[in-house]
């Protein structure tokens, strides 16, 4: 037998959680001095912990892949989950793990866990309290009274009492910590009279009677107008061009300004320059427009050399028309010249092509024959680069935004998104000839923060509801949502976006923030979210909204839905 490995150093980044529990038995009473049953460890038991994901990819300090491997517990004498040495709990590498229990007298059935870094041994993750009550199916009366609870939120309903006077308990003394109306319990400040905001007349006498008698009596209860105001003339620190009686001609003096009757015409100007005269045109001047017409229709009179002037005159080059007509000189593509290539032909008049390609020094290599394609037996129909190329690229495309009702393409043919819209990188054609037929398979839209789409949220909440697709599943994570009070089912959200709906109705579990031993029921069928009810583990279902803020990843659930074509909420 080959000797164990020997450890290695683990690498930083990994991070791990603890894990605890106790599992007995309750057999028949036995010799001892009751008669009750008698609790024993549950000896011999396995307890499996199987991680999820068992490939985790670490980058630092050197890249490394961690493959988690199933880990075997045992049961002590007291019932306490031991490790492999024999030591109370186990540590585990952070991750969802399930659950296995084997037991020759005992069935527990298997569960998930998630082990997080907040799992020490001081607050460990308890497998009795993380084993969830009774599972997630449905019985037939349990959904049929699920389906009628959504039925009722999607119809606005919410059941239970709308009358106020319908109401009971109004009378109970529910709240000890407030003060009553009738003083037999903490006591109110003494209601205040009718005078309290205001001077009374025998205040204002008493003021009267005071030493500064003489100002007081210029004040009245009431605003009559009686108040003596001051004068122009009492008032100190006045500018002294401003007082009273000032003209205008005494404002303009003491700030040095001038009067002006300028009405801004060139006219009221004074100091403008002389300006000359312009000479007079006579009308003889310019030629008239019966003259106009006559030079525009006028024949200009043709140039002519002799020869001598041509051959050894003054006129170094001769002057002759260039064309492709008769009495020019030849140019071009001219076909009068003697194997001249014309443009038209596009090269298809040439002697030789292979001729051709040698002088371009393209050889042969420039043309394709027939080439193998990945299917086996089977070849490129072609002789030519650009249609081999189209065959090439007709398995596989890229571009950028959703193929679906654009790119037209075989069954088989994959896209990418360059720009990954929406989350959305790799696409597949399922379906059909035409441009859609087109599916997600590789997509990621991230969490995206919905709290502001919800309804019956508690006007206290600072928690959030997100919610992220990857593939064909959804998942949703509550961060300390608190919902309005309350003791009937409540809509959350009424019209979730395509994207997002359930295939079919659904059922998920959120626990309380504060306690393992409380699972709230969330309805989700095509449509709408709704809380049910919350289940206390070993006691009966309750419709009382809690008080405590609900936190937790609920299990992902399939969707039918197309690819979204707009993300909702905000990105986390």
């Amino acid at each position: 037998m080959p000797n164990p490995p020997t450890n290695v150093t683990p690498p930083p980044d990994l991070t791990y959680g603890y894990v605890d529990g106790r599992i007995i038995l309750a057999i028949g009473d036995r010799s001892d001095a009751g008669r009750m049953p008698d609790p024993v460890p549950a000896d011999g038991m396995t307890v499996t912990l199987t991680p999820a994901n068992t490939i985790l990819k670490v980058a630092s300090p050197t890249p490394a892949t961690v493959v988690k491997q199933p880990i075997p517990c045992g049961v002590d004498a007291n019932g306490y989950l031991i490790d492999r040495q024999a030591a109370r709990g186990v540590w585990l590498v952070t991750g969802t793990y399930k659950v296995t229990y084997s037991h020759p007298r005992a069935t527990i059935p298997s569960h998930d866990i998630e082990v997080t870094t907040g799992h020490t041994e001081a607050a460990p993750l308890d497998l009795t309290t993380a084993m969830p009550p009774g599972g997630p199916v449905l019985t037939p009366s349990e959904y049929a009274e699920l389906n009628g609870r959504l039925t009722i939120l999607e119809a606005g309903g919410g059941g239970g009492v709308t009358d106020h006077g319908a109401l009971t308990g109004l009378g109970d003394d529910d709240h000890t910590q407030y003060a009553l109306a009738d003083g037999t319990r903490g006591a109110f400040a003494a209601p205040l009279g009718a005078d309290d905001n205001y001077v009374t007349d025998a205040e204002k006498a008493a003021l009267h009677a005071h030493s500064n008698k003489a100002a007081l009596d210029l004040v009245s209860g009431t605003n009559t107008g009686d108040q003596v105001l001051p004068t122009w003339s009492t008032i100190s620190g006045k500018p002294a061009v401003v007082a009273a009686g000032a003209t205008q001609a005494d404002a303009r003096t003491a700030i040095g300004a001038g009067t002006s009757s300028f009405s801004g015409a060139y006219a009221d100007l004074t100091g403008k320059p002389t300006l000359g005269t312009a000479a007079a045109t006579a009308a003889t001047d310019y030629a008239t427009a019966a003259q106009g017409a006559l030079a525009d229709s006028a024949s200009q009179p043709g140039h002519a050399h002799a020869g001598a002037d041509i051959t050894s005159g003054t006129v170094a080059y001769a002057r002759l028309p260039v064309g492709t007509a008769a009495s020019t000189l030849a140019a071009g593509d001219d076909s009068r010249i003697t194997g001249a290539a014309q443009k038209s032909a596009n090269l298809s008049d040439l002697a030789s092509a292979s001729t051709a390609r040698t002088n371009l020094g393209l050889t042969d290599s420039a043309v394709v024959g027939a080439l193998p394609i990945p299917d086996p037996g089977s070849f490129y129909p072609t002789d030519t680069l650009t249609a081999a190329l189209q065959l090439i690229g007709e398995r596989e495309r890229y571009g950028t935004g959703s193929p679906e009702g654009v790119v037209t393409a075989a069954v088989g043919t994959y896209y990418t998104d360059t720009a990954i819209t929406n989350g959305a990188m790799r696409w597949a054609k399922k379906t059909g000839t035409g441009n859609t037929g087109w599916k997600v398979t590789h997509g990621d839209t991230g969490w995206r923060n919905v709290t502001a789409s919800l309804s019956g949220i508690a006007a206290a909440n600072t928690g959030t509801l997100s919610l992220r697709r990857i593939g064909d599943t959804v998942t949703w994570r509550f961060s300390n949502l608190l919902l309005s009070a309350g003791s009937d089912t409540l809509l959350l959200w009424a019209a979730i976006p395509t994207g997002f709906r359930g295939a079919a109705m659904v059922s998920l579990a959120v626990q309380r923030n504060n306690s393992q031993a409380y699972v709230n029921r969330i309805g989700l069928n095509v449509t709408g979210l709704g809380w049910l009810g919350e289940e206390p583990i070993g006691a009966v279902s309750t419709s009382t909204r809690p008080a405590i803020g609900l936190t937790g990843l609920t299990a992902p659930h399939a969707t039918d839905d197309a690819w979204p074509t707009t993300l909702p909420g905000t990105a986390v």
